[in-house]
C-alpha cells in the first residue's frame, strides 16, 4: 500500500507536466507476506455506471477486536448487472476483516 498527502494549494492555470519516473520511489507488493488476500470485485466483468459498483468498495483501519492493534476491513462491491454471473460462480463477493496479530501478520 502506498499513501501520500498533499496540501490544498490553489489550482494553477495549467496543470504541470507529469513525469513517468517515480523519483526513487519503489513499489512492492507486500500483501502476501502480511497475510492479505483480497480482490476487489467491482468491474470484474466490465465497466458499469452503477453507483453501488463505483462507490461500494473501500477499506478502513479499526481496532475491531479491541486488542490494541489496528485491523483492516476491506469492503467489496459488485454491480447489479453482475448478480447472476456471481451467483453462477459460487456466490456474491464478500468483504473481509483482517485481524492484526501481535507479530504483525493478519488473519
Amino acid at each position: 500500500m502506498i499513501t501520500a498527502a498533499r496540501g490544498l494549494d490553489a489550482p494553477s492555470a495549467a496543470p504541470a507536466a507529469r513525469s513517468s519516473a517515480l523519483g526513487g520511489v519503489r513499489r512492492e507488493d507486500v500483501a502476501p507476506e502480511g497475510g492479505l488476500d483480497f480482490t476487489q470485485s467491482a468491474f470484474r466483468f466490465g465497466v458499469t455506471a452503477e453507483p453501488a459498483a463505483m462507490m461500494g468498495g473501500g477499506l478502513c483501519w479499526l481496532d475491531a477486536d479491541e486488542d490494541g492493534w489496528l485491523d483492516l476491513y476491506a469492503v467489496n462491491a459488485y454491480g447489479d448487472d453482475d448478480y447472476v454471473r456471481w451467483t453462477e460462480r459460487g456466490g456474491l463477493p464478500r468483504s473481509a476483516l483482517f485481524r492484526t496479530c501481535a507479530a504483525g501478520s493478519r488473519t
